[in-house]
C-alpha cells in the first residue's frame, strides 16, 4: 500500500514535506541560472541568413537577459513537467488556501494608475518643489521630511502606495536639486 505523504496544504499542520524530486532540482537550477543572467546578461552570436546575399550568413545577436531568459526557463520547466499548467500555473493565477495573487496583481496595477496619475496631474511635482523650496537647504530637516510624509502615508494607505507615490517625488526632488 503506497502512502503519500500530506502537504501543508491539506490543512494538517504537523504534515511532512514530500522530499525533494528531481523536478525541485531543476527549478532551483534554472532559478539560479536565470537570476545570473538577469545580473550579468550575455549575448549570444546566431548565424542569419543575409536578405542580400542568399548564400552568405550573418551573425545576429540574442540578449540573453531579463527579458529572454524567465521565458526560456519556463518554456523548459513546462516542457520538462516539472511545472504543470493544471496545478502550478493554474494556482499561481488563481490561488489556493486564502491566498488570492490575482487580488494582488489588481492592487497594484490600481496603485500604479493612481500614481502615474498623481505624476501627470503634476501634485507629485508640486509636493516635489514644495519640499525643496521650504526645507532643500537643510539635509537633516529635509530627511525629516521625509520620514514623516512617509510615515503619515504608510498609517493613512499600505506600504505600496507609499512607495509607488514616494518613488517619483524622490527622483523629482533629486532632479530639481541637481
Amino acid at each position: 500500500m503506497d502512502t503519500v505523504p500530506k502537504t501543508v496544504s491539506d490543512g494538517d499542520k504537523d504534515a511532512e514535506l514530500p522530499p525533494l524530486d528531481w523536478r525541485s532540482w531543476l527549478t532551483l537550477s534554472l532559478f539560479l541560472v536565470v537570476t545570473m543572467f538577469v545580473i550579468r546578461p550575455i549575448r549570444i552570436p546566431v548565424p542569419v541568413p543575409s536578405t542580400i546575399r542568399p548564400l552568405k550568413w550573418r551573425k545576429a545577436r540574442i540578449s540573453m537577459d531579463l527579458k529572454l531568459a524567465p521565458w526560456i526557463a519556463i518554456c523548459l520547466l513546462l516542457a520538462t513537467t516539472a511545472i504543470r499548467v493544471q496545478s502550478e500555473v493554474r494556482r499561481g493565477f488563481v490561488g489556493s488556501d486564502g491566498i488570492e495573487p490575482y487580488g494582488i496583481v489588481i492592487l497594484i496595477m490600481s496603485l500604479a494608475y493612481i500614481c502615474i496619475s498623481l505624476d501627470q496631474s503634476g501634485v507629485l511635482s508640486f509636493v516635489a518643489m514644495h519640499v525643496t523650496k521650504r526645507w532643500g537647504k537643510n539635509g537633516r530637516l529635509l530627511l525629516l521630511c521625509f520620514y514623516v510624509l512617509s510615515a503619515v502615508m504608510a498609517v493613512l494607505t499600505s506600504n505600496d502606495v507609499v512607495v509607488l507615490c514616494l518613488t517619483p517625488i524622490i527622483c523629482i526632488f533629486s532632479d530639481i536639486t541637481g
